[in-house]
């Protein structure tokens, strides 16, 4: 679907990332504050994926080293509404356009 949007996540987006995480792990107690302490050490690397002004779909980082290739993905999770509609593929070559040309596959 053309109309995914993948951006940096935005604290306002913790409450739809926690509801998204629930489908997922069901542990929120566990796992959100994993999550959080990521946005917070580096939340250069942390991503949403929005469709219409919702939020479908994140993912975080540990870091994205352009010069050797490679990133390291912490925690993904797609909305379960909207899994099978190419989020998993947008958000990490989103991630990976960070960085210069040709740095990551499918990156600009």
């Amino acid at each position: 679907m053309s109309d995914l949007e993948v951006r940096r996540f935005e604290l306002t987006d913790f409450e739809d990332v926690m509801a998204i995480l629930c489908q997922s792990w069901g542990n929120p107690e566990v796992v959100g504050p994993n999550i959080l302490r990521r946005i917070q050490a580096n939340p250069e690397f942390q991503y949403v994926a929005e469709r219409q002004g919702d939020v479908v779909g994140f993912m975080t980082s540990y870091g994205i080293s352009f010069k050797e290739r490679t990133g390291s993905v912490g925690y993904f999770a797609t909305d379960i509404e909207h899994r099978r509609t190419g989020v998993a593929r947008a958000a990490p070559v989103h991630g990976c356009r960070g960085g210069p040309p040709g740095s990551c596959a499918g990156g600009s």
